[in-house]
């Protein structure tokens, strides 16, 4: 720190946003791990195979798992908490880490925006919403999050995206 403060020693300027209480979950930890295995090329590679733009990966917190070649995405409670982690593989299987949760998959804190925010369904409509510019979540499942989506958008104007597929609840 270049603040000194006489005889006292130095004042340190932290972060407001830092909650100097914070633990990281577990999930969290292996999330680190899994987006340190993300080596050059390899947002190209996935923005191809998902036709998205390297940009929306890059910005989305996916990591990638060398031992069973999948794509990792972390899904978070209201708070921004990572409460669990969807493996993604190559023929489209998607499977969740033994002990997740199911949580939203969005960027943490929620930018503020003037549009209204598109709820869509998973990770891949999020990267294509966000490609087109929109502020978007990404549900787990066409029925799954409601209680998260309800405390996180409270007084904001939101847009339900659907699928048109024989999994879509009403």
């Amino acid at each position: 720190s270049e603040h000194p403060v006489g005889d006292a020693g130095w004042l340190h300027v932290l972060d407001p946003k830092q909650n100097l209480n914070y633990t990281p979950t577990k999930f969290e930890q292996s999330l680190v791990a899994y987006q340190q295995n993300m080596i050059a090329g390899m947002a190209e590679f996935l923005a191809s195979e998902l036709n998205v733009t390297v940009e929306s990966i890059e910005r989305d917190e996916i990591g990638y798992y060398p031992l069973e070649n999948a794509w990792v995405w972390p899904e978070k409670d209201e708070r921004g908490n990572v409460i669990g982690l969807l493996k993604r593989y190559k023929n489209g299987k998607k499977v969740m880490v033994k002990g997740s949760e199911r949580g939203l998959i969005y960027q943490h804190p929620l930018p503020k925006a003037d549009e209204p925010i598109l709820v869509v369904e998973g990770a891949t409509d999020r990267l294509a919403a966000m490609d087109m510019g929109y502020v978007a979540l990404g549900r787990p499942s066409a029925d799954g999050g409601g209680k998260l989506l309800t405390s996180m958008l409270k007084g904001r104007d939101v847009i339900v995206v659907g699928q048109n597929d024989d999994r879509a609840a009403l």
